[in-house]
C-alpha cells in the first residue's frame, strides 16, 4: 500500500545541518555557493515532498462504519526550502522554478497527488484524495494521521511541533490556514476529541466535526470507537 509520509518537522529542523552555508550567510554569491537547483537534486524527491508544508487547505476525513475511511486535501502547500531560500536570496532562477514545475508533474505521474500544479516561489496547489481498507494508516505532512487500532478505535491525530520548529516556520514567511472536517458513521462513538466545532443537537443535523487550523500549534485530536454493526 502507498504510504504519503510528508514528514516536514523533520526537515525543518535538519536544514541548517544540511545546507549550513545557505542559513548562515546573510549574502551569497552564485560562486560560492550551489544553486537551489543543485540542491534539490541532490537531496532528491523524498527530500522535496519531505519539506512540504500545509498554508490554506480545506480537508476532509469520511469514516464509514466497516472503518474504511477516505482522506481529501484540497489547497496549498509550500517548500520550505525554497521558502528559506528565498528569505535569503528573494529569488529563483530559471532553472530552478522549472525544477519545482517538474516536482508538481512528478507528484502526480507517482500517485502521491490526484492534481499537482506549481503556483511559483515553491508553492503549490495539491488535490490528494486517498481511500483505506479497515486496519489502514495514513499520514500526510504531519498535520494529519489516522491509525487504526486492533480494539476497534481510530485515532485522528499529528505530532507536536516544537518551538525551535514554530520558530524557523514563521521565520520563513509560512503561515497555515486551513479547516480538517471528520464525519463519523452512526455506530461511532466518541471518546475524545479537541475539535473546534461539533455537530449540533447531539447529532441530529449531522455528525461532522471541524477544526480551524490557524495556528502550528493547533494539532487535530480525535479518538473513537466503531461498534459493531448491528
Amino acid at each position: 500500500q502507498r504510504t504519503l509520509n510528508f514528514s516536514s518537522r523533520t526537515i525543518i529542523q535538519m536544514l541548517p545541518v544540511i545546507f549550513p552555508r545557505i542559513f548562515s550567510k546573510p549574502n551569497l554569491s552564485p560562486r560560492n555557493t550551489r544553486s537551489l537547483r543543485t540542491i534539490l537534486f541532490v537531496a532528491g524527491m523524498l527530500l522535496l515532498a519531505g519539506c512540504l508544508v500545509p498554508e490554506t487547505f480545506e480537508s476532509n476525513i469520511e469514516i464509514r462504519p466497516d472503518g474504511s475511511y477516505v482522506f481529501r486535501y484540497s489547497g496549498t502547500v509550500v517548500h520550505a526550502m525554497v521558502a528559506a531560500h528565498l528569505k535569503k536570496s528573494r529569488r529563483l532562477s530559471a532553472a530552478d522554478e522549472k525544477e519545482m514545475r517538474e516536482a508538481a508533474a512528478e507528484m502526480t505521474r507517482k500517485g502521491e497527488a490526484k492534481q499537482a500544479s506549481y503556483l511559483g516561489q515553491g508553492r503549490y496547489k495539491l488535490l490528494v484524495e486517498d481511500e483505506r481498507k479497515p486496519g489502514q494508516a495514513f499520514e500526510l505532512f504531519d498535520t494529519f494521521r489516522v491509525i487504526p487500532a486492533t480494539d476497534s478505535t481510530i485515532t485522528i491525530t499529528s505530532d507536536k511541533i516544537d518551538e525551535k520548529s514554530k520558530k524557523e516556520l514563521v521565520s520563513i514567511g509560512i503561515k497555515i490556514d486551513g479547516t480538517l472536517d471528520v464525519s463519523l458513521p452512526d455506530n461511532a462513538e466518541v471518546i475524545e476529541h479537541n475539535a473546534t466545532k461539533t455537530p449540533r443537537l447531539f447529532g441530529l443535523l449531522g455528525s461532522t466535526y471541524r477544526w480551524e487550523i490557524g495556528q502550528f500549534d493547533q494539532r487535530p485530536f480525535m479518538k473513537i470507537r466503531l461498534r459493531p454493526e448491528s
